[in-house]
């Protein structure tokens, strides 16, 4: 039988109830499912925002900051144990990044460096050419003794005042005859009859687990291609005194391994965790840092896995954590950690071929030779532009119809951005409101943020609310906001809507 849409003589329903719903700074799910497995306050998509307490910023744009001169890609660039330079890679050459651009050495077949710190030097491997040693400004061969190919050295890692290296397509490593030598005799390991399934070594990393380097709990992870990963504690293994094994465990080949506050980041077919919950697990679903991007995670190792050029980096200015996954060789995303809140974003548009840091300043460099730094109103000049998309949500009537009349966002911003509302239904693709310039008042201020008893002052950031269409009808409400803005950042703190509640 018909019935009509809006049942006005229902008990308990009402039409054109507000509803305000908040912005979604619980982050991207990739766990939950899409019908009612959500928290409200999750996300399926965030774009180019960072989940802050109680709320959704724009990310920072990015601006050209130095000129490599190469015309290739960058595909090094690492802070130098002292002062504020960072030595960066590109087109087979060497260049100390400060002010300027310093070249320091060519003549290099692979600009794919890894590298340890040794008494205030940086130890470079490659796989490819001789290691080198970057200290005081210039560029050495390193004075190895022991492999027969030094080029093939392709990972290094400091443990215990000493250097361990990995020797590419052997089960063996190499490391340092005396704590603290930065040239001189190298001695192999053999790790082929440690394990189980054998394989080559492919990277090296540490672990503190009382979060201090050099405390008597310090351990060296070797991962094999195999997929097995071989513990050992102590700092010389030629003495068995001082050297013993904690086991070999089972865990899925990292694409990268990277040590952060004393325990390893690893990223693989497994999604992201933190090596201390992998090693007891094996390959189990484990809660590690990664876990709420779940399947988001894993399908980005599954389609771009095999690129060189991964990282995981932390950036301590903003306490975000950044994985870094190349999607073409000159083209990648980034996966946005807020350490303080747990929630996950992503970051588009930006040219970045490899990340790192200049002084404290978090930079990045392109395909074609440049440094740049991130933290500008606009990416090199344009507009960035920021979507989100909240959880779908019954609006706390399941199974009814909701028609979505008047729509205003509560935003925040030093300027005037252009902010289009969006709203999906039913788990269709979302539709984009009318694009409009957010009218920013003089005298309104931000309540905790601005004087309460003064007027705003010029440049105060400012909220703005303004209504706007809706339209839309279904059970299930997708909400979701999109901004573009190149006057810094603008905040989405919560939407309140019209709904008329139907059968």
């Amino acid at each position: 039988m018909r019935q009509p849409l809006i049942r006005r003589v229902s008990p308990g329903m009402r039409r054109a109830m507000p509803q305000t719903i908040q912005a979604p700074y619980g982050g991207i799910n990739g766990v939950d499912a899409l019908a009612g497995g959500m928290n409200p306050v999750d996300a399926i998509d965030l774009r180019n925002f960072i989940c802050i307490d109680g709320g959704l910023e724009t990310r920072a744009g990015y601006a050209i900051r130095n000129d490599l001169g190469t015309g290739a890609p960058v595909h090094f660039l690492h802070k130098m144990p002292a002062g504020d330079s960072s030595i960066a890679g590109s087109g087979g050459k060497l260049f100390s990044v400060a002010g300027g651009v310093t070249l320091l050495a060519s003549g290099f077949t692979s600009d794919r460096w890894r590298c340890a710190v040794m008494n205030q030097r940086l130890m470079l491997v490659n796989g490819s050419d001789a290691p080198r040693t970057v200290y005081a400004g210039s560029v050495t061969a390193t004075a190895w003794t022991g492999p027969a190919d030094l080029t093939k050295l392709h990972r290094v890692r400091a443990h215990a005042k000493r250097l361990f290296f990995a020797e590419k397509g052997t089960a063996s490593f190499w490391y340092t005859e005396a704590p603290g030598n930065i040239a001189g005799a190298l001695k192999s390991f053999d790790l082929s009859g440690i394990g189980n399934r054998g394989g080559t070594l492919v990277d090296i990393a540490t672990m503190a687990p009382d979060g201090g380097l050099g405390g008597d709990d310090d351990a060296i992870v070797f991962f094999m291609s195999s997929g097995e990963a071989i513990v050992y504690r102590g700092s010389n293994p030629d003495d068995a005194g001082n050297w013993g094994r904690v086991g070999v465990f089972q865990v899925a080949r990292p694409v990268v391994a990277e040590s952060h506050a004393g325990d390893v980041l690893t990223v693989s077919a497994d999604g992201y965790s933190e090596l201390s919950r992998v090693l007891p697990a094996g390959r189990s679903p484990v809660a590690g840092f990664g876990a709420k991007l779940g399947r988001i995670a894993r399908r980005a190792v599954a389609d771009f896995g095999h690129n060189p050029g991964w990282q995981v980096l932390y950036h301590p200015g903003q306490g975000l954590l950044l994985v870094h996954f190349p999607q073409t060789a000159t083209s990648g995303q980034q996966h946005i950690l807020n350490m303080a809140t747990g929630a996950w974003s992503r970051w588009t548009d930006m040219p970045a071929t490899t990340w790192g840091h200049i002084g404290d300043a978090l930079c990045f460099g392109t395909s074609d030779g440049k440094i740049c730094s991130y933290g500008a109103n606009s990416d090199a000049g344009a507009p960035i532009v920021a979507t989100a998309q909240a959880a779908w949500n019954v609006m706390g009537a399941p199974g009814h119809k909701k028609r979505i009349g008047l729509v205003k966002p509560y935003v925040t911003s030093m300027a005037t951005p252009t902010v289009r509302h969006i709203i999906g239904v039913d788990f269709r693709a979302p539709v984009y409101g009318a694009a409009a310039g957010l009218t920013v008042a003089d005298d309104t201020g931000i309540w905790d943020t601005s004087d309460w008893d003064h007027a705003v002052w010029a440049g105060a950031e400012k909220v703005t609310a303004d209504f706007r269409g809706g339209g839309a009808l279904g059970e299930w409400i997708g909400l979701g906001l999109r901004v573009d803005s190149q006057a810094g950042p603008v905040k989405w703190l919560a939407t309140t809507m019209n709904v008329e509640f139907g059968g």
